[in-house]
């Protein structure tokens, strides 16, 4: 089965239109197979070239396979003998298959994008003679809609033979290109049945946020950032609600970080008063979606935790497994609660009326008119400035909510370039975000660690407290609380170094020639010369 090699060809003899696939067939006058394409919901898959398929025969016999675009027959296949859809690349029983998703799909869950019905038709009247070993058949694909009706998709020729018959195949392949019996396709059947149900994402943005320039003023570039923010929060919504795959939820998290950090640090945008509501119900949005995230994460890799101890305790640690399912599906339906409270149908409303509202010829705000690449320019000088002069001062004293307000500082940071790396050459903006995020990944690690000292602390008094938990399992969490300890020491231990790294002279001066502020003419309706105010670090502002 996996072993046969399909071509397929757009037909150059009468009553031949073009289609597009591969797949096994059987060698009767007709068979049928229903097929869907599968991808996630950022379409990961089509992104690196990549298609998975579920294919059905008549008889019910299902096989799961990968393909990369273009290509003659599947990389990877498997039997699926269930009747559901597969999800996960955990689910895969199939060891090849799982591990060739793994990398690529990650924690995504696979969702159908769309169905064909195809048939395998023999064609007794071909022109020419076909060799034993090498099998024709005419393809008629049907796009198979949720709603509506089926569409016929162009018809082509499928040349297959067994892998033995390899060179066979190819050299009769040759023979009817040079006679002009067939042509070859430039797009397969997966992307034009992807095509045909409308399910072929986008290309990819030159930027995180289009419609930015420079030059544009800060109000108006601050309501186009927050706009997509607010798209991307709305748009992964249901993923939450039907606990599709724990990135929605994150997804969801990042628009709401990102657009606290636009309105906390491009102060003078917009009047305080006008957005006072708007942050608390970023702020909230944080607050409710906390729980649910660390609950998934810390099941997300539960096999890690495990890891962490000796091998004949791993399995006394399944009982804490339990307690993480239950209070992330209590979580979970309490989020989905907030979630259909009039409190956010309440944002929902209002935040997007707000975003769309015209730009003041005359505005209050004392940066509204001062182009974007100054006012955010001068806010990433100011924070690589603040998080610089932690070095030489961070040692295994210091305490932790000082190394976590530092690390909110860098993500602060962090976000900010993503608006204006757009504004600069890439070589130049290469060094100082690939700087900033190693210094994030030795914060992360230490907060991290920090946390699950934490959870690992309270969860370990309630499984105290169930008289059924067996003293292995006590023992378990223990030596993982013991162990996280110990990592926090040495992730503390890495963090001065790597502050004294992000303070150096050289990058110092490529953030101080990238940020710093630089004379620049306003942009605004009314013709003047604006040059916004200097802000000070001891300003307030928002997470």
């Amino acid at each position: 089965m996996t072993s046969e090699r399909i071509t397929e060809w757009v037909p150059a003899w009468p009553n031949g239109t073009p289609t597009a696939a591969s797949t096994s067939v059987s060698q009767g006058q007709r068979s049928i197979i229903e097929a869907t394409v599968l991808d996630t919901f950022d379409r990961r898959l089509f992104r690196r070239g990549q298609v998975c398929v579920l294919q059905r025969t008549g008889k019910g016999r299902g096989e799961l396979q990968l393909w990369a675009a273009g290509a003659a027959r599947a990389r990877r296949s498997a039997i699926w003998a269930s009747t559901a859809m597969p999800r996960f690349a955990w689910d895969l029983d199939d060891t090849d298959l799982r591990s060739e998703l793994t990398p690529l799909i990650d924690v995504r869950a696979l969702l159908p994008q769309c169905r064909l019905r195809r048939a395998f038709l023999t064609i007794p009247d071909f022109p020419e003679a076909v060799p034993d070993g090498v099998r024709l058949f005419r393809v008629r694909s049907t796009w198979i809609p949720e709603t509506g009706r089926p569409r016929l998709l162009a018809e082509r020729l499928a040349v297959c033979w067994d892998a033995p018959d390899d060179k066979l195949g190819r050299h009769f392949v040759n023979e009817l290109l040079e006679r002009g019996l067939i042509a070859p396709i430039t797009e397969d059947i997966w992307q034009a049945a992807l095509a045909a149900a409308g399910r072929l994402p986008p290309a990819e943005a030159s930027g995180s946020y289009p419609g930015l320039a420079p030059e544009l003023r800060t109000d108006v570039a601050a309501r186009r950032v927050l706009a997509a923010l607010f798209d991307l929060l709305t748009t992964n919504e249901s993923g939450i609600v039907g606990a599709v795959d724990s990135e929605f939820l994150h997804d969801f998290r990042v628009a709401v970080r990102r657009s606290r950090v636009v309105l906390g640090q491009l102060k003078g945008a917009f009047p305080e008063r006008s957005v006072a509501r708007h942050v608390r119900d970023l702020a909230w949005l944080g607050e409710i979606t906390g729980p649910v995230r660390d609950l998934d994460v810390y099941l997300l890799h539960f096999e890690d935790l495990q890891q962490q101890l000796p091998s004949e305790l791993r399995e006394d640690l399944v009982p804490l497994r339990t307690l993480l399912a239950r209070e992330a599906a209590a979580a979970h339906a309490a989020l989905v609660r907030s979630l259909g409270s009039s409190r956010y149908r309440r944002f929902k409303a209002e935040w997007p009326q707000w975003l769309a509202r015209g730009a003041p010829r005359r505005p209050t705000a004392p940066n509204a008119l001062a182009p974007i690449a100054s006012v955010a320019g001068r806010r990433i000088w100011t924070l690589y400035r603040r998080v610089a002069k932690a070095a030489g001062t961070v040692d295994e004293t210091t305490p932790s909510e000082r190394i976590h307000e530092l690390r909110k500082s860098c993500k602060k940071l962090r976000y900010l370039l993503e608006v204006v790396q757009p504004f600069h050459a890439k070589d130049r903006m290469r060094r100082p975000i690939k700087a900033l995020k190693l210094l994030q990944d030795h914060l992360g690690a230490f907060q991290d660690a920090e946390v699950q000292r934490e959870y690992l602390r309270g969860w370990f008094a309630q499984l105290r407290q169930d008289g059924e938990i067996s003293s292995p399992t006590l023992l378990a969490v223990g030596m993982l609380f013991g162990r996280f300890e110990q990592l926090q020491a040495a992730r503390r231990a890495e963090i001065p170094e790597a502050l004294r790294h992000f303070a150096r002279k050289e990058e110092r001066a490529r953030f101080k020639t990238l940020f710093k502020e630089q004379p620049t003419a306003a942009v605004g309706t009314t013709g003047r010369t604006h040059r916004a105010p200097a802000r000070t670090e001891k300003e307030g502002e928002t997470e």
